[in-house]
């Protein structure tokens, strides 16, 4: 795919409103495009907030983020991490370290040790994660 985002605006001379991030997906499972081995099914990308609105999960947007982090990334990586539960954390840690390898964000991350060194290609899949828990 060429494309990756779409920005949308009311009209020329407008600001921005709505960025539209597309990736790939086959059988239910979303595949990064940075790196094939950093993938998850699609189910668990998104939830839906109070308000009815859906949102990329924090995990998935900030391994994005990650490629070269801008201080509103610094920004939005402090202001979720106080949410983000161990295994968005563990899923985040294994995914930068994979695609970016050594990154700053992993100590921030406070995962076990056992998720702060470069995954084997498939661990990915079997990292633990439970939506339920998040």
């Amino acid at each position: 795919m060429g494309i990756h985002d779409i920005w949308c605006r009311p009209g020329p001379g407008t600001p921005w409103r709505i960025q539209i991030m597309l990736d790939e997906a086959q059988d239910g499972l979303w595949v990064s495009r940075r790196d094939t081995a950093v993938h998850r099914p699609v189910a668990e990308l998104g939830a839906i907030g109070a308000g009815g609105i859906p949102y990329v999960t924090p995990e998935v947007l900030l391994y994005y983020k990650a490629k070269k982090p801008r201080p509103k990334d610094e920004t939005d990586l402090s202001a979720v991490l106080p949410f983000l539960a161990p295994a968005q954390r563990i899923w985040l840690a294994t995914a930068i370290l994979e695609t970016y390898g050594a990154h700053p964000w992993v100590d921030r991350l406070d995962v076990p040790e056992q998720y702060r060194r470069p995954p084997q290609r498939d661990l990915l899949d079997e990292l633990p994660y439970d939506w339920e828990q998040r």
